[in-house]
């Protein structure tokens, strides 16, 4: 993954009080997430996920752990993502992880579809880069198939970074079957 951090761009009106003419909680995507049941581990802690040479704030339930960055997005510049600063409302994804021993139960899909909804609540944009982290991994086709599944839709035709911008909180988060 190769990514680099840029200041935010001038004039974004990325924040808002409301998403589609519904009002927003005022809790954080992370509080939502720790009164949920995750676990939290702040990026200097040695049980934060290490992505690439950087750790990230990580939230771990049931034997999934999910790296996020809050105020940064993604774009694809020239075929490479590029990390942006950006408003508390805009969050990446860097990496969903399931211990081995988990996989293939559900459990990812259950702490995808909990962030989901927490983000929709708090009027959270998400973005990821749909990138294998290990062997053994899904490849990138069926991350893409995964994170579509949960709305998240790119402007580029291989996927590279995807997004989803909040919904409306007032239907419940039913991932696609694919």
């Amino acid at each position: 993954m190769s990514t680099r951090t840029i200041p935010a761009r001038s004039g974004n009106s990325r924040v808002t009080q409301q998403v589609n003419g519904a009002p927003r909680l005022n809790h954080s995507l992370f509080d939502l997430l720790r009164a949920d049941g995750f676990g939290f581990f702040g990026a200097r802690e040695p049980e934060a996920l290490l992505v690439g040479r950087s750790r990230y704030p990580t939230f771990v339930k049931n034997g999934v752990a999910i790296a996020l960055q809050q105020s940064r997005c993604l774009s694809l510049e020239r075929g490479d993502a590029i990390v942006y600063d950006a408003d508390p409302t805009d969050v990446v994804v860097w990496a969903l992880k399931t211990q081995p021993k988990f996989r293939r139960t559900g459990r990812a899909r259950q702490a995808m579809a909990s962030l989901i909804r927490k983000a929709d609540i708090t009027g959270v944009t998400l973005f990821l880069e749909p990138v294998p982290l290990e062997e053994g991994a899904m490849s990138r086709e069926q991350l893409s198939g995964f994170y579509q599944s949960f709305g998240f839709t790119s402007n580029d035709s291989r996927n590279q970074v995807m997004q989803r911008d909040p919904q409306d909180i007032d239907r419940p988060v039913q991932p696609t079957r694919d």
